[in-house]
């Protein structure tokens, strides 16, 4: 199934992020994704940081997805 494939892919994504990973992709669960400014006053942490890693996760999912060029 589709639908299972894809939970199995982001469940394997979650599972190797860094924990500084992990805490701001909770954080975009709970604030939004965009707002790089409210999620890094959200878990005390800077702007770059957040960015930083949200490139992470982006790389993460895309390498999962096999989308990556």
């Amino acid at each position: 199934n589709y639908l299972v494939e894809c939970v199995e892919k982001m469940r394997a994504v979650i599972k190797g992020l860094e924990p500084l990973e992990k805490e701001v992709l909770e954080a975009i669960w709970n604030c939004g994704w965009r707002d790089n400014y409210t999620l890094a006053r959200a878990i005390h942490m800077s702007e770059t940081t957040v960015k930083n890693a949200k490139r992470k996760i982006i790389d993460r999912l895309a390498t999962r997805w096999e989308m990556k060029m």
